[in-house]
């Protein structure tokens, strides 16, 4: 007996539907489940919200507001000292609150142009380098390590960074032990080795003389100690009273140390007859590495190995194993080769000449330390006319200079006429 096709799918009908209900519920609940619980996850990863008390939030907008229309001393300082004191104990202790959060929710930050510096490991540091009566920094860290760090008069922060304690040792020198050998003393040595230290390194500037500022200080569990031994290696004159700018590079620093002189540079060219005019080199200074290893800076000596470089030494190499018409491949205007000659310095071998990388905008400069009283200043650039060097680099210009004191510090790289370039000797090392 054939029941009606309808009859069939009518008394079916609650299992299809109950089957079909439960496949449904199989793929969704999970799918609805992990929404769920990425939802708690990110609600949890988010950072806290800024809400101060109306009474925190108008002090600091009213004593903002009073320094931006009367800055001085006692302004500022009613500001900071009350801002300190939320960021140290009060409200704005939290160090989850973002950097971002709190400029945009902390009344006179903003307007201030603080500068938050994250330091890593919950802990950062508060500066106000547009504030010329702000005279301290607030490092911010957990567990009551927060502290307050005092800068020198007119020194603005300009960089903070953590280096080193990477997990590697510091492996100081030996120790003489004295142990028994058949009952008599003998003394022995034991290599000592100790955990690399973790430094916070602080760059700063003076906003009256722009004399470059560094500060060390040792890091240990979040509790800071000065360190000066991490510039105790360097010349006293790359740590104090340098005139110029420095940034971080990865653990390094680099120093652009400005001369004083700055007159601007005047291009010789045409036959020796006629005597040169001789100024001081317009360059934005020399720049210097400071290499960071085993909790402390040393002078780099690592000789120049870029493009731009490996030009000039070739040049100063071609005049310095007296090869004039090799020199002039080098120069996008031949005529130039009348300058070294002017100076005597083709053929010559004593005193060797050292090459000093300058700092330039858009060219890069190298100046030659002749050992006489007046040096050459050489200029590479690519060269943008018609000529058989175009698209290339080349010597665009050379310079005739009087010394510098600033450059006979430095050591440079030395010109060996018969050796390669690339033996030459350490990049920045000092006298």
């Amino acid at each position: 007996m054939q029941l009606p096709l309808d009859s069939i799918c009518k008394a079916n009908r609650p299992t299809i539907i109950t089957i079909a209900g439960l496949c449904w519920s199989q793929i969704f609940m999970p799918m609805m489940a992990m929404g769920a619980q990425q939802a708690e996850i990110a609600a949890t990863a988010a950072p806290p919200s800024i809400n101060l008390q109306a009474q925190t939030a108008q002090f600091l907008k009213d004593t903002a507001f009073e320094y931006k229309n009367q800055p001085d001393d006692a302004s500022f300082g009613r500001y900071w000292t009350f801002l300190k004191d939320q960021l140290l104990l009060g409200e704005l202790a939290n160090l989850d609150f973002s950097s971002m959060a709190l400029t945009s929710n902390v009344p006179g930050l903003a307007d201030l142009k603080v500068r938050i510096h994250d330091l890593g490991n919950h802990s950062r540091i508060f500066a106000f380098p547009h504030v010329k009566e702000s005279h301290a920094l607030i490092y911010q860290a957990p567990a009551g390590r927060s502290v307050i760090l005092p800068l020198p008069q007119n020194v603005a922060l300009i960089d903070a960074r953590l280096v080193g304690g990477g997990g590697g040792a510091v492996h100081l020198p030996a120790t003489t032990q004295k142990t028994s050998v058949k009952g008599k003393a003998q003394p022995s040595e034991a290599a000592v080795s100790a955990p690399a230290p973790k430094l916070l390194i602080l760059i700063g500037n003076d906003r009256i003389n722009q004399t470059v500022w560094l500060k060390a200080y040792k890091v240990n569990d979040g509790w800071l100690a000065e360190a000066p031994e991490a510039f105790a290696s360097l010349p006293v004159y790359f740590s104090q009273n340098v005139s110029g700018r420095a940034s971080m590079s990865g653990n390094d620093i680099i120093l652009t140390i400005v001369s004083p002189q700055t007159p601007a540079l005047q291009t010789v060219s045409g036959d020796t007859s006629t005597k040169p005019a001789i100024k001081a080199p317009a360059s934005s200074g020399y720049k210097v590495v400071l290499k960071y290893a085993n909790g402390k800076y040393f002078l780099s000596g690592k000789a120049p190995d870029d493009a731009p470089a490996a030009i000039a030494m070739s040049f100063v190499q071609a005049i310095a194993q007296g090869k004039p018409d090799l020199a002039k491949s080098w120069l996008q205007d031949p005529k130039l080769i009348s300058i070294p000659k002017y100076l005597n310095l083709i053929g010559r071998s004593s005193p060797p000449m050292r090459l000093v990388p300058m700092t330039g905008f858009n060219v890069y400069r190298y100046r030659v330390i002749t050992g006489n009283k007046n040096d050459l200043i050489i200029e590479v650039a690519r060269i943008a006319t018609a000529g058989r060097l175009k698209g290339q680099l080349a010597v665009r210009g050379l310079f005739v200079a009087p010394q510098d004191a600033l450059a006979q510090k430095m050591t440079g790289t030395v010109i060996l006429p018969n050796t390669p370039a690339t033996s030459s000797q350490s990049e920045n090392k000092v006298e």
